[in-house]
């Protein structure tokens, strides 16, 4: 329980003390101990204050004006004058309105830890003879590591067992899965997809190639621009209205009340309100379509970018092999895949579970297989009806005395310099046929970019580690004119400077973990779930739970109709405020008349910002 108390905001805990010295005063009233109020309002003013008058102080010195400074002004000048009502309302508003933000972080930052549980921190060390389970931090060079399928690379290191397929392309931007054997390199950060492999490792967990690009994520972070919240761009001019009105007021009537009074009315809960809660109803509004939004400043500054830079491998595409072509050299589409996934079936390949999937979505016939065998990470061969098929590379059929005809090595390499795979179907010593595996775009891609360019006036850019071919290809099917190939995670975020340097703020969609320095430098990072990486997830400002990229679009609709919402207001709070000032400087609203009238404003204000929660996109 105090566990659960102490999570809460100090701001909450002002709120709170606030509400109960309201409470404990109205009692007061009600039994007859009015001496006793004026007292306990003074008292509770100072303790309360105190906290938020070394926040605005420390604020000053670091050179930031904000919102708050006429509200503590105004709480000063109520505790001098023996204002204590208006003084504690002030005291409340400018507490709630920071709780509020605090809320909406704390609930974001749930949401966000359930996908942070893909990041390896436990592994399984073989120590003499026997595999035993270690923490990630244990593991020390020459240490043997056994990865069993599924499972995420925790250090670099060497396969010295085993072969298997391993996914890069969260690190390499490659989706092709990449055949691992002994002697082979592997990476932290990738996924081991088929079969179990032992490792040697290279290095400490702390020195991978993982956590040398959370390293780029933090550099990133640290030489990014603050933000400057939408309140804070009011704040100022606001001030010097709220300081001239009340020289004015001083100078004519020399009256310390009616000057109070004004900064009564002027304590800018329009802005300290308006703002939090539109951003909050956005957070919300975005989480209802699947997307976190891990803090505020990162709907604000969405609103205002003029660019946006997507990765290809994850992104725009799915990120994992589909089959997309059936070449049939001898005989059918049909009987190829048939045969393809009856000798498929006693595999735990990724690509052979893909076929199998493939068969029975298309109601295909499986014919019965004996003699199955695989030959790990080249091909499967079984018989089928009596005769011998072989199924896998084509350097697997030819290992079986297969020939090649010069139109299928032609086409072979045509597809691999598109960044295809191909699995080839042999029946004795003839090819029958291939099947054609191939990253492929997000069925709701389509139109997306369009949109953000027409609709929106958004410059859009593919920035991606896989090969200029390929990625060329991919553009150009869905109508992405600027395209950056083979880039590092330097590279991109060198590509997200240079953007913001040429054309304004920027934001980053990505999903792997060679994204994720390009996402902490953007000004807004977008993350998609599909691989849940934790450097991602850390780097990113938003992420999109459910991997549909038309949530780019939609968050971008959000964000904007949500600061539309807050821009309104807070220049009909701003607005109805001056109209109050200038009342309260000609006599006609006192200090507590003048706090009832800004909570009035307030009301008002609250209503307008609750409008972004009906948003539609």
């Amino acid at each position: 329980m105090i566990a659960k108390l102490r999570s809460y905001s100090f701001p909450a805990w002002i709120v709170l003390a606030s509400c109960v010295v309201l409470i404990i005063s109205g009692f007061l009233f009600i039994f007859g101990k009015k001496e006793l109020i004026s007292e306990i309002f003074e008292i509770s003013i100072f303790v309360l204050a105190l906290p938020l008058w070394i926040s605005i102080i420390r604020d000053i010195i670091k050179g930031h004006f904000g919102v708050d400074i006429i509200a503590g002004v105004a709480i000063l000048g109520a505790l001098l004058l023996g204002q204590f009502l208006p003084g504690l309302v002030i005291i409340l508003m400018l507490s709630g309105g920071q709780t509020l933000e605090a809320y909406a972080m704390r609930r974001a930052s749930l949401e966000l830890t359930k996908l942070l549980e893909k990041s390896p921190t436990r592994a399984t060390k073989k120590e003499n003879g026997l595999y035993i389970e270690v923490s990630v931090d244990e593991i020390n060079p020459n240490d043997e590591i056994l990865i069993k399928s599924g499972e995420i690379i925790p250090v670099d290191g060497i396969v010295i067992e085993g072969i298997s397929l391993i996914d890069e392309s969260s690190l390499t931007g490659e989706s092709i899965p990449v055949e691992k054997i002994s002697g082979s390199f592997v990476s932290s950060g990738t996924e081991n997809t088929t079969g179990n492999i032992l490792i040697r490792a290279t290095k400490i967990a702390k020195e991978s190639r993982y956590a040398k690009i959370v390293s780029l994520v933090k550099s990133a972070q640290e030489s990014k621009a603050p933000i400057v919240r939408l309140a804070d761009q009011y704040a100022v001019v606001f001030t010097f209205i709220t300081i001239g009105i009340s020289l004015i007021a001083w100078l004519v009537f020399h009256d310390a009340v009616r000057v109070l009074a004004v900064l009564v009315v002027a304590t800018p809960c329009p802005l300290i309100l308006a703002t939090p809660i539109a951003i909050i109803s956005g957070m919300s509004r975005a989480a209802k379509s699947g997307i976190i939004v891990k803090n505020g400043g990162a709907l604000e500054n969405l609103a205002n970018i003029r660019s946006i830079l997507f990765d290809k491998t994850g992104t725009i595409t799915l990120g994992v092999p589909e089959i997309v072509k059936i070449e049939n050299t001898k005989g059918n589409p049909n009987e190829i895949m048939s045969i393809a996934a009856s000798l498929n079936r006693g595999s735990s390949h990724i690509l052979a579970r893909s076929m199998v999937t493939f068969a029975n979505k298309e109601k295909l016939f499986f014919h019965e297989t004996i003699k199955f065998k695989e030959y790990f990470g080249e091909g499967v061969s079984g018989i089928i009806e009596g005769k011998n098929y072989f199924l896998g590379k084509l350097s697997f059929l030819k290992s079986q005395n297969i020939s090649i005809p010069s139109e299928i090595e032609k086409e072979h390499e045509k597809n691999r310099d598109d960044g295809k795979m191909s699995v080839y179907l042999a029946r004795e010593k003839e090819v029958l046929g291939a099947i054609i595996f191939s990253d492929t775009v997000r069925k709701d891609a389509e139109g997306i970019f369009q949109k953000l360019t027409s609709e929106y006036n958004i410059s859009c850019a593919m920035v991606t580690g896989d090969h200029e071919n390929v990625a060329q290809r991919i553009a150009d099917s869905i109508g992405i004119k600027k395209v950056y190939a083979d880039c590092l995670p330097e590279e991109k975020v060198s590509i997200v400077k240079k953007t913001n340097k040429e054309n304004g703020p920027v934001a980053m969609v990505g999903d792997g973990i060679n994204d994720a320095p390009a996402l902490a430098q953007a000004d807004v990072g977008i993350a998609m779930a599909t691989h849940g990486d934790t450097a991602t997830v850390y780097a990113s400002d938003m992420v999109i739970i459910h991997s549909s990229i038309k949530r780019v679009a939609d968050i971008y609709q959000i964000a904007r109709k949500t600061i539309i919402i807050a821009k309104q207001g807070i220049l009909v709070g701003i607005g109805l405020s001056i109209c109050a000032m200038i009342l309260a400087t000609l006599g006609f609203i006192n200090p507590l008349s003048g706090a009832l009238l800004q909570e009035g404003i307030d009301v008002l204000v609250i209503l307008s910002a609750l409008r972004v929660s009906r948003i539609v996109i």
